[in-house]
Protein backbone atom coordinates (compact mmCIF):
# COMPACT_ATOMS: atom_id res chain seq x y z
CA UNK A 1 0.00 0.00 0.00
CA UNK A 2 1.24 3.68 -0.90
CA UNK A 3 2.28 5.98 1.38
CA UNK A 4 -0.48 8.18 2.70
CA UNK A 5 2.21 11.17 2.24
CA UNK A 6 2.88 10.17 -0.85
CA UNK A 7 -0.48 10.99 -2.78
CA UNK A 8 -2.08 12.99 -0.72
CA UNK A 9 0.76 15.39 0.89
CA UNK A 10 0.94 19.09 -1.37
CA UNK A 11 3.97 20.00 1.17
CA UNK A 12 6.73 17.95 0.67
CA UNK A 13 10.03 18.46 3.07
CA UNK A 14 12.32 20.29 1.15
CA UNK A 15 15.82 19.48 0.63
CA UNK A 16 18.52 19.62 3.39
CA UNK A 17 19.99 22.68 2.83
CA UNK A 18 23.43 20.92 2.65
CA UNK A 19 21.77 18.60 -0.29
CA UNK A 20 24.45 19.99 -3.10
CA UNK A 21 27.44 20.78 -1.05
CA UNK A 22 30.93 18.84 -1.89
CA UNK A 23 29.58 16.99 0.96
CA UNK A 24 28.19 13.81 0.04
CA UNK A 25 25.04 12.06 1.80
CA UNK A 26 25.41 8.81 3.33
CA UNK A 27 26.25 5.79 0.38
CA UNK A 28 25.40 2.46 1.42
CA UNK A 29 26.99 0.42 -0.67
CA UNK A 30 27.25 -0.29 -4.51
CA UNK A 31 27.68 -3.18 -7.16
CA UNK A 32 29.52 -3.21 -10.22
CA UNK A 33 27.40 -4.43 -13.36
CA UNK A 34 28.79 -5.68 -16.17
CA UNK A 35 26.20 -3.97 -18.67
CA UNK A 36 26.07 -4.14 -22.38
CA UNK A 37 28.62 -3.75 -24.54
CA UNK A 38 31.37 -4.14 -21.93
CA UNK A 39 29.87 -0.73 -19.69
CA UNK A 40 30.11 -1.32 -16.22
CA UNK A 41 27.69 0.45 -13.55
CA UNK A 42 27.51 1.31 -9.96
CA UNK A 43 24.31 1.47 -8.20
CA UNK A 44 24.33 3.80 -5.24
CA UNK A 45 21.76 3.96 -2.52
CA UNK A 46 21.36 7.74 -0.98
CA UNK A 47 20.10 7.37 2.45
CA UNK A 48 18.80 11.15 2.33
CA UNK A 49 15.21 11.85 1.52
CA UNK A 50 14.89 14.31 -1.75
CA UNK A 51 12.07 14.91 -4.53
CA UNK A 52 12.55 13.10 -8.00
CA UNK A 53 13.53 16.21 -9.53
CA UNK A 54 16.04 17.02 -6.72
CA UNK A 55 17.57 13.44 -6.82
CA UNK A 56 17.69 13.49 -10.87
CA UNK A 57 19.86 16.56 -10.14
CA UNK A 58 22.03 15.07 -7.15
CA UNK A 59 22.50 12.14 -8.80
CA UNK A 60 23.66 13.48 -12.69
CA UNK A 61 25.77 16.11 -10.20
CA UNK A 62 27.54 13.11 -8.34
CA UNK A 63 27.07 10.08 -10.80
CA UNK A 64 25.58 9.26 -13.70
CA UNK A 65 22.00 9.33 -13.20
CA UNK A 66 19.35 7.96 -11.47
CA UNK A 67 18.86 4.01 -11.61
CA UNK A 68 18.30 1.95 -14.35
CA UNK A 69 17.11 -1.38 -14.64
CA UNK A 70 17.00 -3.85 -17.41
CA UNK A 71 16.21 -7.34 -15.33
CA UNK A 72 16.03 -8.38 -12.23
CA UNK A 73 19.19 -9.43 -11.97
CA UNK A 74 20.16 -5.40 -11.70
CA UNK A 75 17.41 -5.13 -9.43
CA UNK A 76 18.73 -7.53 -7.07
CA UNK A 77 22.66 -6.56 -7.43
CA UNK A 78 21.97 -2.85 -5.39
CA UNK A 79 23.25 -3.04 -1.99
CA UNK A 80 19.96 -1.41 0.04
CA UNK A 81 20.38 -0.46 3.97
CA UNK A 82 18.41 -2.10 5.67
CA UNK A 83 15.18 -1.34 7.12
CA UNK A 84 14.69 1.46 4.53
CA UNK A 85 11.80 3.03 3.37
CA UNK A 86 10.58 3.86 -0.47
CA UNK A 87 13.39 5.13 -3.09
CA UNK A 88 13.24 6.77 -6.16
CA UNK A 89 14.39 5.07 -9.29
CA UNK A 90 15.04 6.99 -12.85
CA UNK A 91 11.52 5.83 -14.46
CA UNK A 92 8.88 8.79 -15.30
CA UNK A 93 5.89 9.41 -17.11
CA UNK A 94 7.57 12.94 -17.89
CA UNK A 95 4.43 15.15 -18.60
CA UNK A 96 6.13 17.75 -20.30
CA UNK A 97 7.43 15.33 -23.21
CA UNK A 98 4.04 13.92 -24.03
CA UNK A 99 0.94 16.21 -22.75
CA UNK A 100 -0.31 17.69 -26.07
CA UNK A 101 2.83 17.44 -27.80
CA UNK A 102 3.47 15.67 -31.20
CA UNK A 103 6.75 15.48 -30.60
CA UNK A 104 9.44 12.76 -31.03
CA UNK A 105 10.29 12.57 -27.70
CA UNK A 106 10.45 8.70 -25.98
CA UNK A 107 6.89 8.38 -25.02
CA UNK A 108 5.26 11.28 -26.68
CA UNK A 109 2.32 10.83 -29.00
CA UNK A 110 3.27 9.36 -32.69
CA UNK A 111 1.50 7.38 -35.38
CA UNK A 112 1.07 3.37 -35.66
CA UNK A 113 1.81 3.33 -39.62
CA UNK A 114 5.69 5.43 -39.35
CA UNK A 115 6.49 5.26 -35.16
CA UNK A 116 6.51 9.38 -35.25
CA UNK A 117 4.96 12.07 -35.42
CA UNK A 118 3.57 14.05 -38.61
CA UNK A 119 6.55 15.87 -40.44
CA UNK A 120 4.51 18.97 -39.63
CA UNK A 121 4.11 18.44 -36.30
CA UNK A 122 -0.32 18.67 -36.97
CA UNK A 123 -2.22 17.27 -33.79
CA UNK A 124 -6.41 17.45 -33.83
CA UNK A 125 -8.14 19.55 -30.93
CA UNK A 126 -8.28 17.70 -27.63
CA UNK A 127 -11.68 17.59 -26.12
CA UNK A 128 -11.84 19.61 -22.85
CA UNK A 129 -9.00 18.08 -20.34
CA UNK A 130 -7.92 15.77 -22.50
CA UNK A 131 -5.13 14.09 -22.55
CA UNK A 132 -5.40 13.07 -18.60
CA UNK A 133 -3.72 9.51 -18.68
CA UNK A 134 -6.57 8.46 -16.20
CA UNK A 135 -5.58 5.02 -14.31
CA UNK A 136 -1.88 5.28 -16.17
CA UNK A 137 -3.94 3.17 -19.13
CA UNK A 138 -4.88 6.00 -21.42
CA UNK A 139 -1.96 5.93 -24.12
CA UNK A 140 -4.51 5.15 -27.43
CA UNK A 141 -6.30 7.99 -28.55
CA UNK A 142 -10.33 8.00 -30.07
CA UNK A 143 -12.05 10.57 -31.97
CA UNK A 144 -15.55 11.46 -32.42
CA UNK A 145 -16.75 15.10 -33.62
CA UNK A 146 -13.60 16.37 -34.56
CA UNK A 147 -11.66 16.27 -30.99
CA UNK A 148 -9.67 13.52 -29.57
CA UNK A 149 -9.39 11.95 -26.21
CA UNK A 150 -7.05 9.30 -25.02
CA UNK A 151 -8.05 6.35 -23.86
CA UNK A 152 -7.63 3.14 -22.29
CA UNK A 153 -5.46 0.73 -24.50
CA UNK A 154 -6.51 -2.79 -22.44
CA UNK A 155 -7.98 -4.83 -24.09
CA UNK A 156 -11.65 -5.12 -22.69
CA UNK A 157 -11.56 -1.71 -24.18
CA UNK A 158 -13.40 -0.89 -27.59
CA UNK A 159 -14.54 0.86 -30.40
CA UNK A 160 -15.30 0.90 -33.88
CA UNK A 161 -12.11 2.30 -35.60
CA UNK A 162 -10.97 3.79 -38.52
CA UNK A 163 -8.05 2.13 -41.38
CA UNK A 164 -6.36 3.74 -44.46
CA UNK A 165 -5.14 2.51 -47.29
CA UNK A 166 -2.66 4.02 -49.82
CA UNK A 167 0.50 5.58 -49.57
CA UNK A 168 1.18 8.30 -47.03
CA UNK A 169 1.56 10.82 -49.66
CA UNK A 170 -0.61 13.66 -49.23
CA UNK A 171 -3.98 13.11 -50.54
CA UNK A 172 -3.26 9.88 -51.48
CA UNK A 173 -4.74 7.95 -48.54
CA UNK A 174 -8.04 6.68 -48.38
CA UNK A 175 -9.82 6.01 -45.01
CA UNK A 176 -12.33 3.21 -43.77
CA UNK A 177 -14.30 3.09 -41.03
CA UNK A 178 -14.91 -0.51 -39.46
CA UNK A 179 -18.16 -0.67 -37.36
CA UNK A 180 -16.23 -3.82 -35.07
CA UNK A 181 -15.70 -2.83 -31.77
CA UNK A 182 -12.43 -4.00 -31.17
CA UNK A 183 -9.50 -2.71 -28.77
CA UNK A 184 -6.95 -0.71 -29.95
CA UNK A 185 -4.70 -3.63 -30.55
CA UNK A 186 -6.21 -5.60 -32.33
CA UNK A 187 -7.98 -2.74 -34.29
CA UNK A 188 -4.26 -2.10 -35.33
CA UNK A 189 -3.77 -5.61 -36.17
CA UNK A 190 -6.86 -5.86 -38.44
CA UNK A 191 -6.10 -2.77 -40.03
CA UNK A 192 -2.06 -3.90 -41.04
CA UNK A 193 -4.30 -6.93 -42.24
CA UNK A 194 -6.90 -5.80 -44.28
CA UNK A 195 -5.42 -2.14 -45.39
CA UNK A 196 -2.39 -0.49 -44.44
CA UNK A 197 -2.40 0.45 -40.64
CA UNK A 198 -4.78 2.86 -38.16
CA UNK A 199 -5.38 6.28 -39.73
CA UNK A 200 -2.92 8.75 -39.42
CA UNK A 201 -3.99 12.04 -39.52
CA UNK A 202 -0.98 13.88 -40.74
CA UNK A 203 -3.12 17.46 -42.92
CA UNK A 204 -6.23 19.57 -42.15
CA UNK A 205 -7.30 17.83 -45.30
CA UNK A 206 -6.91 14.39 -43.63
CA UNK A 207 -8.77 15.53 -40.62
CA UNK A 208 -11.65 16.88 -42.01
CA UNK A 209 -12.03 13.53 -44.22
CA UNK A 210 -12.34 12.11 -40.73
CA UNK A 211 -14.77 13.81 -39.14
CA UNK A 212 -17.15 13.51 -42.49
CA UNK A 213 -16.40 9.78 -41.83
CA UNK A 214 -17.01 8.66 -38.76
CA UNK A 215 -20.08 10.96 -37.78
CA UNK A 216 -20.70 10.64 -33.92
CA UNK A 217 -18.94 7.13 -33.47
CA UNK A 218 -15.99 7.30 -30.82
CA UNK A 219 -13.39 5.39 -33.14
CA UNK A 220 -9.45 4.36 -32.57
CA UNK A 221 -7.30 6.70 -34.78
CA UNK A 222 -3.39 5.06 -35.24
CA UNK A 223 -2.38 7.65 -32.16
CA UNK A 224 -0.54 5.86 -29.44
CA UNK A 225 2.24 6.62 -26.98
CA UNK A 226 4.85 4.57 -24.73
CA UNK A 227 4.33 5.50 -21.12
CA UNK A 228 7.34 5.97 -18.57
CA UNK A 229 10.55 6.31 -19.57
CA UNK A 230 14.20 6.24 -17.83
CA UNK A 231 15.88 9.44 -16.74
CA UNK A 232 18.13 8.90 -19.22
CA UNK A 233 15.40 8.92 -22.31
CA UNK A 234 15.72 5.31 -22.91
CA UNK A 235 11.97 3.62 -23.48
CA UNK A 236 11.18 1.33 -20.39
CA UNK A 237 11.04 -2.54 -21.65
CA UNK A 238 11.30 -4.25 -18.28
CA UNK A 239 8.52 -3.52 -15.95
CA UNK A 240 8.49 -4.73 -12.20
CA UNK A 241 4.87 -3.19 -11.35
CA UNK A 242 3.08 -4.33 -8.02
CA UNK A 243 -0.22 -5.27 -8.79
CA UNK A 244 -2.27 -2.12 -9.59
CA UNK A 245 0.37 -0.34 -10.69
CA UNK A 246 0.51 2.03 -12.34
CA UNK A 247 -2.39 4.22 -11.45
CA UNK A 248 -2.21 7.48 -11.28
CA UNK A 249 -4.30 7.88 -8.48
CA UNK A 250 -4.35 11.06 -7.55
CA UNK A 251 -3.85 12.82 -11.29
CA UNK A 252 -0.33 13.43 -10.46
CA UNK A 253 1.45 10.37 -9.89
CA UNK A 254 4.21 10.78 -13.03
CA UNK A 255 7.22 9.65 -10.80
CA UNK A 256 8.45 5.87 -9.87
CA UNK A 257 9.64 4.41 -6.83
CA UNK A 258 10.88 1.10 -5.37
CA UNK A 259 9.03 -0.56 -2.20
CA UNK A 260 11.17 -2.43 -0.08
CA UNK A 261 9.85 -5.69 -0.18
CA UNK A 262 12.08 -8.47 -1.52
CA UNK A 263 11.69 -8.13 -4.65
CA UNK A 264 11.61 -3.93 -4.69
CA UNK A 265 8.37 -3.87 -6.70
CA UNK A 266 7.24 -0.60 -8.39
CA UNK A 267 5.13 1.98 -7.68
CA UNK A 268 4.25 5.47 -9.34
CA UNK A 269 3.71 8.27 -6.83
CA UNK A 270 3.69 12.27 -7.07
CA UNK A 271 7.18 13.41 -7.41
CA UNK A 272 7.80 15.80 -4.95
CA UNK A 273 7.34 13.36 -2.03
CA UNK A 274 10.62 13.05 -0.59
CA UNK A 275 12.15 9.95 -0.36
CA UNK A 276 15.78 7.86 -0.49
CA UNK A 277 17.15 7.52 -3.83
CA UNK A 278 19.35 5.34 -5.95
CA UNK A 279 21.52 6.87 -8.51
CA UNK A 280 23.76 4.73 -11.15
CA UNK A 281 27.55 5.34 -12.17
CA UNK A 282 28.34 4.33 -16.00
CA UNK A 283 32.05 3.83 -16.69
CA UNK A 284 34.32 1.65 -18.78
CA UNK A 285 36.06 -0.17 -16.47
CA UNK A 286 35.71 -1.07 -12.72
CA UNK A 287 38.36 0.91 -11.00
CA UNK A 288 37.14 4.36 -12.55
CA UNK A 289 33.47 3.88 -11.20
CA UNK A 290 34.02 6.75 -8.74
CA UNK A 291 31.71 9.96 -8.53
CA UNK A 292 32.75 12.39 -10.48
CA UNK A 293 34.25 9.90 -12.94
CA UNK A 294 34.51 11.91 -16.53
CA UNK A 295 31.90 9.53 -18.99
CA UNK A 296 32.19 9.78 -22.83
CA UNK A 297 29.33 9.49 -24.87
CA UNK A 298 30.58 6.14 -25.71
CA UNK A 299 30.49 5.11 -22.40
CA UNK A 300 26.88 6.03 -21.05
CA UNK A 301 24.37 3.63 -23.09
CA UNK A 302 20.89 4.99 -24.27
CA UNK A 303 19.47 2.47 -26.26
CA UNK A 304 20.27 -0.54 -24.31
CA UNK A 305 21.25 -2.57 -27.28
Amino acid sequence: MKLQMLITSNDAAPPPADLFSPGLPEVVGFRVILGFHTVYYEYHFINTDMTWPAAQEYCRLHYHDLATFTSMDDIQRVNRPSPYAYAWIGLIDDLPSWYRIMGNESNSWVWSATGTTSPGGFQGPWETGEPDFNSANNACVMMRNGFWADDNCMNTNTNYFVCFTGSLKPGSKEFILVESFLSWSDAQNYCREHYVDLAIIEDESDFNTVVNLIGGYWVWIGLSRQPYRWSDNRISNFKNWIGGEPDNKQGNEHCVMENPDPEHLWLDAWCEAPLKVICQQACNLPVNCLPNAPLTEDTIIRDGT
